[in-house]
């Protein structure tokens, strides 16, 4: 079995490293404020240039502006801008807070019905109606974990 990338993923991969080698995110200016949580200021024209290549949205649908390449693509780009779990190769304090999605317009009722439908799927296998502090992960029946698995205790 060949774990390696095709020969697109390659080429997307060198299109990119090319893309940072031309525009440096360092070279873009700072003008995003603080989100407020500390995260401190990003670039908006980083964004855009990121943007204008289409690679924001370019695993959506092309029914909504995407241009339905495989999540690996996505999973590349994040990878060679430096991007992961809390972590990135970015300039200090730089942080994507901010992203502009340009989509073409849809039908409101249609749109409406899907969204229903999302929320009512999430209703059925999540928590949502609970106070959660942002988390859905359910602890194992009778065990409280507020650390790391290996200290999780009984109650």
């Amino acid at each position: 079995m060949n774990f390696g990338f095709t020969a697109d993923e390659q080429a997307f991969a060198e299109e990119v490293r090319a893309f940072l080698r031309a525009n440096p995110p360092e070279s873009f200016p700072e003008d995003g404020m603080d989100a407020g949580y500390g995260s401190g200021a990003h670039s908006r024209a980083f964004l855009r240039a990121l943007g204008s290549r289409g690679w924001l949205s370019m695993c959506w649908p092309a029914r909504y502006g995407g241009q339905e390449r495989p999540m690996m693509w996505k999973l590349i780009l994040l990878e060679e801008l430096g991007l992961a779990y809390r972590s990135s190769v970015l300039p200090e304090g730089a942080v994507i807070v901010e992203a502009l999605f340009e989509a073409p317009e849809g039908d409101p009722v249609a749109l409406a019905a899907r969204m229903e439908e999302q929320v009512a799927r999430r209703d059925a296998s999540q928590p949502t109606k609970d106070r959660t502090a942002g988390s859905t992960f359910r602890n194992p029946s009778g065990f409280s974990s507020t650390g790391p698995i290996r200290e999780s205790r009984k109650t």
